[in-house]
């Protein structure tokens, strides 16, 4: 467990590594993003409420499979503790985010605050596909036995 938590937090890092060797590269290439950074802790606090709303919504909708022979074989398996250790994790993850985008709106500018923001919200986004997916999968499998 404590591997796949670590995972869920790579994709952040890698792209923000990945952003500033490109950008070394290419200076041209640099996006201008802390020159907005309220705007855009805006719209990252906004995903980051608008998705704990999606979260609860998805636990509503895999609650209402576990009547199924595909949920009760996922269970069996061992991959529901799994997919309810990624949901906490990301709930989490969410509410970090949500904390990081408010400190964002602090008058004293924090560059590495805004970095852990946006490294955050990757982390975010690979994590709720992730959940997304699952869900998906599960209830494709539901639907199939009907």
């Amino acid at each position: 467990m404590l591997l796949l938590g670590f995972m869920m937090l790579i994709p952040g890092p890698i792209g923000l590594a990945s952003y500033e060797l490109i950008q070394r590269g290419y200076p041209s290439f640099g996006l201008g993003l802390a020159a907005e950074r309220t705007a855009i802790a805006q719209v990252v606090s906004g995903f980051a409420f608008t998705m704990l709303g999606f979260l609860a919504a998805v636990i509503t909708i895999l609650f209402s499979f576990t009547q199924t022979a595909a949920f009760r074989r996922y269970k069996r398996n061992g991959y529901l503790n799994l997919f309810f250790f990624c949901y906490f994790f990301t709930v989490a993850s969410l509410v970090v985010t949500s904390f990081l985008a408010m400190g964002n709106f602090s008058n004293l500018h924090h560059g590495k605050l805004f970095l852990a923001m946006l490294a955050n919200f990757v982390n975010n986004i690979v994590q709720i596909g992730l959940l997304t997916l699952v869900l998906c999968n599960v209830a494709r499998s539901a639907s199939a036995e009907t």
